[in-house]
C-alpha cells in the first residue's frame, strides 16, 4: 500500500518570510491556476469571478505582496478555472483506502491535521461538481465551485499546509480524474475492514520523525493514527514514547510527546 508521508514538513514555513505566500499564489497562478485569498479557511470575500477567471498581478500583489500581507492563506480554486479537480481525504483511513484504489497523484497535499489532498486533471470537455462527504464521512470532492485551502496557508489548529514532495511538484503532470472512479469509492470504503490500523504499534513502526526534514508532522501523524486507532490519550503518549526512542532523531522529550496527543485529540472533529 502506498504510504503518504511529507518530505517537507510545516517547521520551515513557520519561519516562513512575509512574501513566501506570494511566491506560492504567483507559482499556482503561472500553473494555470486560479487562485484566493483565504482567511483562515474561508474565501476573504466574494469571489465567484475567480470560479470564470484567475485574478491579475495587481490583484495578487494587492493581496499577497509588502512585508506585510493583507492575507496569510491561499486557496486554489477548483474546477474549470484551474483544470483541476482535488479528493479531499480527511482521516489516515481516508487516504489508505483512497490511494490502495485508484491511481496516485504526484501532487499531494498534506493538510496538518491528518489529512491529505490529491490533486488531478479535470478531463476536458467534462463538469464535475462537488461532493460533500458522498464515499465515505472522510472522503469530499473539490471540483466545479470549490476550492481548497494550499501551501503554505496554516490551519486554525496552527500547522502549515505542505506539499508532500519538494517545490518541483508544481510542474508534474497530473492524472486524469476519471469519473467512473466515482461509483467504486462506496464500495471500497464500506468493505475496508480497517487493518492497517489494527496494530498501530506495526503500523506507526514505519514513521520515521527527523528534524528540519518534517519531524514535527511525522509525529503529529503518528499520534493521529493511534488516536484513529481507539486508543486513550494516555495508551497513544505511551506507544509514542517507546516509538520515539527508535524513530525519532533527535528524540522529542516526554513533555513534547504529550503535547503532540494533546494536539491529535484537539484535532478530532475538526477539518
Amino acid at each position: 500500500m502506498t504510504q503518504i508521508t511529507p518530505n517537507r514538513a510545516p517547521d520551515e514555513f513557520r519561519q516562513r518570510q512575509p512574501n513566501d505566500v506570494a511566491a506560492a499564489a504567483i507559482a499556482y497562478v503561472e500553473r494555470g491556476w486560479s487562485v484566493i485569498p483565504l482567511i483562515g479557511k474561508r474565501p476573504a470575500f466574494e469571489w465567484k469571478r475567480f470560479q470564470c477567471e484567475r485574478p491579475t498581478s495587481d490583484e495578487l500583489d494587492d493581496w499577497f505582496g509588502g512585508l506585510k500581507p493583507r492575507f496569510s492563506n491561499v486557496g486554489v480554486v477548483t474546477g474549470s478555472v484551474s483544470g483541476v479537480v482535488v479528493v479531499d481525504c480527511d482521516s489516515i483511513v481516508a487516504t489508505e483506502d483512497w490511494v490502495a484504489s485508484f491511481p496516485n497523484s504526484p501532487m499531494v497535499v498534506y493538510t496538518g491535521r491528518g489529512g491529505t489532498h490529491h490533486y488531478y486533471q479535470l478531463p476536458k470537455n467534462t463538469e464535475i461538481g462537488n461532493r460533500i462527504k458522498l464515499f465515505s464521512k472522510d472522503i469530499d470532492l473539490r471540483a466545479e465551485g470549490g476550492y481548497v485551502v494550499a501551501p503554505p496557508s496554516i490551519h486554525p489548529n496552527g500547522e502549515s499546509y505542505c506539499w508532500t514532495n519538494d517545490g518541483s511538484v508544481l510542474n508534474a503532470e497530473l492524472p486524469s480524474f476519471n469519473v467512473n472512479w466515482l461509483e467504486g469509492v462506496a464500495a471500497t470504503s464500506s468493505h475496508r475492514n480497517d487493518a492497517s490500523i489494527r496494530n498501530p504499534t506495526a503500523y506507526i513502526s514505519q514513521i520515521c520523525a527527523t528534524s528540519n526534514q518534517g519531524g514535527h508532522n511525522s509525529t503529529f501523524r503518528a499520534a493521529c493514527i493511534l488516536r484513529d486507532a481507539g486508543l486513550s490519550p494516555e495508551e497513544a503518549l505511551a506507544e509514542l514514547i517507546t516509538w520515539n526512542d527508535t524513530n525519532a532523531e533527535p528524540p522529542w522529550t516526554v513533555k513534547e510527546l504529550l503535547h503532540k496527543v494533546q494536539d491529535a485529540f484537539r484535532a478530532r472533529g475538526r477539518k
